[in-house]
């Protein structure tokens, strides 16, 4: 009886055990290729989000590294480098208002004489031998530019135009005159002029290359016109002066040579009449008030 039951109870055991290693084998024939195919999803999954995080963070720091240069680089172009100019840490950046002197933007490679409220083209640096427009201009904003008229083309007799100038650098304004700088000596030194109102910004290398001369004086306030960037306009207009009326004084060679003329032969003209050619007969004009734009065969330069 014992036997019998000792062999029964062996004989369950070893069913369970086969049933169990049968199961486990069974379990292991049926889906080994499941299992592993469901492993290795989840490790692409996993790796894949990791993936996909990654670059999602990458393409975050750079689309706002890109919008932050972006954003910097449009205040820049904006504002016209206002950082700059207003704390005056670019000395090429002209200050605010009226220049006179080689001017040019950041987004162009033209460079302009700016004198009198009208900008005249430079053809090349070294157009005259005493000044290099490449290294002497300062930059102003695009909309300063936009708002100048263009008037004639740059010469070299126009860096000797008078008037009143200093630079951003220094207290000290100059009456330039003939090639000359002339110390100022107080704003109100002349009643009818105020210095310190009237002066425009030049570059430094464009006030020291000018020689001293004497001290400013009133006097020289009222020296005459000797070029057309001294006409109302910043040089001669197209069409025959209007107002009061006009003397013949001979034969001109140039526009330039007109004015002369009329300084020395019509001191009380305000104005003067020439070819539009640029050369033939010179007329003084005395009361000159405007232009008769439709007579275009002449050029007619008022004084300031």
């Amino acid at each position: 009886m014992r036997v019998l039951g000792l062999s029964v109870l062996v004989a369950l055991r070893v069913s369970s055990a086969n049933e169990s290693a049968l199961v486990k084998c069974a379990a292991s024939d049926s889906s080994p290729d499941e299992v592993t195919l469901l492993q290795g999803a989840r490790r692409v999954d996993f790796h894949q989000a990791v993936a996909e995080k990654s670059e999602e963070e990458v393409a975050s720091e750079e689309k706002e590294a890109e919008s932050e240069e972006l954003s910097s680089y449009r205040r820049r172009r904006r504002n016209g480098d206002a950082h700059c100019r207003r704390r005056r840490a670019c000395s090429h950046w002209a200050p605010d208002g009226p220049v006179d002197g080689y001017v040019k933007t950041d987004s162009s490679s033209a460079i302009y004489w700016e004198k009198d409220g009208r900008k005249h083209y430079v053809g090349r640096c070294n157009q005259c031998p005493d000044s290099d427009a490449c290294s002497s201009y300062l930059f102003v904003s695009n909309s300063h530019m936009d708002a100048l008229p263009s008037g004639q083309a740059f010469d070299c007799s126009m860096l000797r135009a008078p008037g009143y100038i200093k630079t951003d650098s220094s207290d000290a304004i100059y009456w330039q005159q003939d090639g000359r700088k002339h110390h100022v000596g107080r704003c109100n030194q002349c009643p009818d002029s105020d210095a310190c109102s009237s002066y425009r910004f030049v570059s430094n290398s464009n006030i020291d290359a000018l020689p001293s001369g004497q001290a400013f004086d009133c006097s020289m306030l009222r020296a005459p016109v000797t070029h057309p960037s001294q006409c109302t306009g910043g040089g001669y207009l197209t069409g025959d002066g209007t107002g009061g009326h006009e003397s013949s004084i001979g034969t001109a060679n140039s526009p330039e040579q007109c004015l002369t003329m009329v300084r020395d032969q019509c001191p009380d003209a305000n104005g003067a009449t020439i070819s539009r050619r640029g050369d033939g007969p010179c007329y003084c004009e005395f009361g000159m008030t405007g232009v008769d734009s439709a007579r275009r065969n002449w050029q007619s330069c008022r004084f300031h």
